[in-house]
């Protein structure tokens, strides 16, 4: 399992790849639940679980109750209405990805723990 953590005060995200053990945290939390997150080693830091993608690419949606997936309506932007497939709030073993927000900071700078995705120059000229 994946987390990602945003780091609200430099806009920046990160990934972590996690343990087994690590990933049991998580295991039966929802959406919105705030984990302390000394286990991960990021001591005194609290996420907020802000969502997700299952083994399949369909992402957690607030509001569906479980882990299941389920094909609900959806609204676009511009109005139109599309059917769409997603999978319950509940984060579970069929979890691959768990996004998460800073809530509260802790001692450690958060750079020294996660993988920053390092941006790409481009190269045209």
């Amino acid at each position: 399992m994946k987390l990602v953590i945003a780091d609200p005060k430099s806009g920046l995200s990160g990934q972590k790849e996690l343990t087994q053990e690590e990933a049991l945290l998580f295991i039966g939390k929802l959406i919105g639940e705030e984990v302390d997150a000394s286990q991960l080693g990021l001591t005194n830091y609290r996420l907020k679980i802000t969502g997700g993608t299952d083994v399949n690419g369909f992402p957690l949606k607030k509001g569906i109750e479980g882990s299941i997936k389920k094909r609900v309506l959806i609204e676009s932007k511009d109005g139109v209405r599309r059917r769409k497939t997603v999978r319950g709030a509940q984060i579970s073993a069929d979890t691959m990805q768990v996004n998460t927000v800073i809530v509260k900071y802790g001692d450690v700078p958060i750079d020294s723990i996660i993988k920053k995705k390092e941006q790409k120059e481009d190269s045209k000229q």
